[in-house]
């Protein structure tokens, strides 16, 4: 009976310990809330507002524009700092995504509000346009536009480039 209980317990401990390193990766990547060039807290270019609401829940402020859409804000909790245009126009959707102070989100690279734009280039390498104001990095659809404000983000844009 005990040469059988020691491989079990073996195996157990086995189990878990790699049960626990998938979960590790997996909390990883809840912290990285910015996916370089893809989306800002799960939200993509040419999401619904259903999508929208169901990722991030009803924003705390709603205003119509005169170009046939909405601005989405979040100004509490998890999600303060994030603004996006959603087109009316169900194949269009999200047209842009972006993030000012207070917004604690960042890359996987560590890579948010607040960084210096040394450790941006580091990170990303040279943007393909770049400003006095900020840099732009360009993807299939969208481009991912970095605002800064002395030297450090003060704004990230993933917008729609069609």
């Amino acid at each position: 009976m005990k040469s059988f209980l020691l491989p079990s317990l073996m195996l157990g401990l086995l189990l878990l310990l790699l049960g626990g390193c998938s979960l590790f990766s997996a909390s990883e990547d809840d912290e990285a809330r910015i996916i370089f060039g893809v989306s800002i807290d799960n939200v993509e270019i040419g999401d619904h507002a259903t999508a929208v609401r169901g990722k991030l829940g009803e924003p705390d402020e709603i205003v119509l524009g005169d170009f046939a859409g909405k601005i989405f804000s979040y100004t509490q909790g998890k999600y303060n700092g994030i603004q996006m245009m959603i087109h009316d126009d169900d194949e269009k959707g999200v047209l842009f995504v972006s993030i000012d102070p207070p917004y604690s989100g960042t890359t996987r690279e560590g890579i948010g509000i607040g960084t210096s734009r040394s450790e941006v280039l580091e990170k990303f390498g040279q943007p393909a346009s770049s400003e006095k104001a900020g840099d732009a990095y360009f993807f299939d659809d969208v481009a991912f536009v970095i605002g800064y404000r002395d030297q450090a983000i003060n704004t990230i844009m993933l917008r729609s480039t069609l």
